[in-house]
């Protein structure tokens, strides 16, 4: 079974890295991870450039908040 794991994030680094260290500790390997951001300007976008696991999906582009964010990235997720 694939689990999909969606983050949303907007000027948020310190919680985005600390998804992504979480997501490597896993056990469990059969998941994939989305992250939608809302078009961050503190740094966001570059630390998805650099981040481990990569995700198998990532846009960063404007959003009407949370929930739209979590909208656009639902249609991507394959779990």
């Amino acid at each position: 079974m694939l689990i999909s794991v969606i983050t949303v994030v907007k000027d948020d680094v310190p919680g985005l890295l600390t998804t992504a260290e979480s997501l490597r500790c896993q056990d469990f390997v059969d998941w994939e991870w989305l992250v939608k951001d809302g078009k961050s300007t503190d740094g966001t976008v570059q630390a998805l450039a650099e981040l481990e696991p990569v995700p198998a999906w990532q846009e960063s582009t404007a959003d009407s908040g949370i929930y739209d964010a979590m909208n656009q990235a639902l249609p991507h997720a394959r779990g």
